[in-house]
């Protein structure tokens, strides 16, 4: 969980820096009379998406619930084997059929007709 706890707080840092840059710029801007320009527009376009991510980010992993351990998987085999199990089969039972019927044809003197 503690891997989980720095990702956190490394978002909420980003969405926290984030927030003061479009402050800082927003400032600037007013004091300047650039706060319309494009170029600034797009910028702070970009900065409110995100702090808006990263807060989103911190957020949801916050409200995470703890797991204090994973279950592990059942070792219970499957009912039923592989696919190919099933196929094999299948394709043996097809075989010995052939072999059966063409040994039948040898003796009736119908082979390689």
């Amino acid at each position: 969980m503690k891997g989980k706890q720095f990702q956190m707080r490394m978002y909420a840092f980003g969405a926290l820096a984030c927030l003061m840059w479009l402050i800082q710029s927003t400032r600037e801007a007013l004091a300047d009379g650039s706060l319309w320009s494009p170029a600034n527009g797009i910028f702070t376009l970009c900065l409110l998406v995100a702090i808006g991510y990263t807060g989103t980010q911190a957020y949801l992993i916050w409200r995470q619930p703890e797991v204090d351990h994973v279950p592990e998987a059942p070792d219970k085999e499957p009912e039923h084997g592989p696919k190919s199990d099933i196929v094999g089969s299948e394709m043996a039972d097809m075989a010995d059929d052939a072999v059966a019927a063409s040994a039948s044809d040898s003796r009736d003197g119908t082979a390689g007709d």
